[in-house]
């Protein structure tokens, strides 16, 4: 008949026997989970500007007996939306396969362990800006270790190809428009 399992593992002993008398014997253990996963937006970071339509989301999530991943469901405004994820133990990272739009943006998540527990709902808000991407200026001082300003030196931002400037009498030098 039906046996009470409580809560966590549960171990059984299984025993067949046929009509000759031959016996087997198996242990079989038995989760009862009743806890939720947790889940949690790590990325972007709430309140934050993401300056791309398919920001890269970072959900962490556990629970005792693991998360399922593909029951990762993320909404905005209650409409799923569709992403493409990787998924580790602990971490879920995934790019929406279609722009969201520009604004302010609320996502809201849920995620299933392996026994159909569901989390509460994670939600995160941030905007997102389609615009030009604010440029930096960068401006600093060359100098010799005596102290002397050191002048003619070539001086390039990494990362940005093609900036390079050279420093002036003064040791001065000035980038603009750098991303």
């Amino acid at each position: 008949g039906p046996v009470a399992l409580a809560a966590g593992p549960n171990l059984f002993e299984l025993i067949a026997a046929d009509s000759s008398g031959n016996r087997s014997r198996l242990d079989v253990q038995v989760v009862r989970d009743s806890t939720a996963p947790q889940l949690s937006f790590s990325a972007p970071a709430a309140s934050s500007i993401a300056y791309s339509a398919r920001p890269t989301l970072e959900l962490s999530h556990s629970d005792s007996v693991g998360v399922a991943p593909d029951s990762l469901a993320i909404l905005r405004g209650g409409t799923p939306v569709a992403v493409s994820c990787t998924s580790t133990d602990s971490l879920s990272t995934c790019v929406p396969t279609t722009a969201l739009p520009a604004g302010l943006v609320r996502l809201d998540a849920t995620i299933r362990d392996r026994a159909g527990n569901l989390s509460t709902v994670a939600s995160r808000s941030f905007t997102v800006d389609l615009s030009p991407r604010p440029k930096t200026t960068v401006t600093g001082i060359v100098q010799f270790v005596a102290g002397g300003a050191a002048a003619g030196v070539e001086v390039a931002v990494l990362g940005q190809g093609g900036a390079v400037t050279t420093s002036q009498a003064d040791g001065r030098f000035t980038f603009s428009g750098v991303d």
